[in-house]
C-alpha cells in the first residue's frame, strides 16, 4: 500500500499524503461521502479518480468499497453491518430500506434520487410491517442520528411547521443494505418473537415448579 501510495504521489505534484489518509479516514468514519457537501467534495474527488487504490486499502480493513458517480456517492460497506445494530436500529434501518424501494418504484424519488417522506407515512409502514409502535420523537431521532452521520437518510423540520418532520432516504441506503428489505425484516420480527416466546415459556416453567413446590 505505502509503495503504491508512494507512486501516486511521485507522478502528480499536486497530490499530497495526508489528502490520501484523510479521504480514508472520512470513509470509514462517515462512511458515504457526497459530492453534492462542500466537506466531503475534495476527498470524494480523490477516491474517484484513485479507485483501485481506495478498493485495495479498504479490503485490507475488511470493508468493500462502493463508487457512485451517477448519483454522485462513494462509501464503504462493513461486512457485519447489521449485526453490530441493536434491534430498533435494524428495523428501523429495514423499513427505511423498504420505503426508499417503494417509493423509487413509484417514481417518487427526488432529482439526486433520494426519497422524501413524512414520519406520519414512516410510521404507518413501520406497524404495518413490523406490529411495534414506533418510539417516540426523541427517541426516534436518537436512533436515526448514526444513520444521518452515515448519510444514509436526512431528518429535517419544516419550515413552517416546527412540529413536523420530513425523512429524506438517500440511495446509498441501497448499498449498505442490499437484498430484499422486507425479507430481511420478517426475519428479525420472527427472530425476535421467537426469543419472546422462549422466554414465556421459561416464566411458564419456573411458576410451575413454584407451585409444585409449594
Amino acid at each position: 500500500m505505502i509503495h503504491d501510495l508512494k507512486k501516486i504521489i511521485d507522478g502528480d505534484d499536486r497530490l499530497h499524503e495526508d489528502d490520501f489518509k484523510k479521504a480514508a479516514q472520512e470513509l470509514l468514519s462517515k462512511q458515504f461521502l457526497m459530492r453534492t457537501k462542500v466537506t466531503s467534495k475534495r476527498s470524494y474527488d480523490l477516491v474517484v479518480r484513485y479507485q483501485k487504490y481506495f478498493t485495495n486499502l479498504m479490503d485490507t480493513t475488511n470493508h468493500e468499497l462502493i463508487v457512485n458517480e451517477t448519483d454522485g456517492y462513494v462509501g464503504v460497506i462493513p461486512s457485519n453491518f447489521i449485526t453490530r445494530m441493536r434491534l430498533e436500529e435494524t428495523l428501523i434501518i429495514l423499513v427505511m430500506s423498504l420505503l426508499y424501494g417503494e417509493k423509487f418504484l413509484a417514481q417518487e424519488q427526488e432529482d439526486d434520487n433520494s426519497v422524501i417522506l413524512t414520519i406520519e407515512e414512516y410510521e404507518d409502514r413501520y406497524q404495518q410491517v413490523t406490529k411495534r409502535e414506533l418510539p417516540n420523537k426523541s427517541e426516534f431521532k436518537e436512533l436515526c442520528k448514526r444513520f444521518c452521520e452515515l448519510s444514509l437518510i436526512e431528518l429535517n423540520n419544516n419550515i413552517e411547521d416546527s412540529a413536523a418532520v420530513f425523512i429524506r432516504i438517500y440511495p446509498t441506503i441501497t448499498d449498505m443494505l442490499g437484498g430484499n428489505a422486507l425479507e430481511q425484516l420478517a426475519g428479525y420480527v420472527m427472530a425476535d418473537n421467537e426469543c419472546e416466546l422462549e422466554e414465556l415459556d421459561d416464566e411458564e416453567i419456573n411458576d410451575m415448579d413454584e407451585e409444585e413446590l409449594a
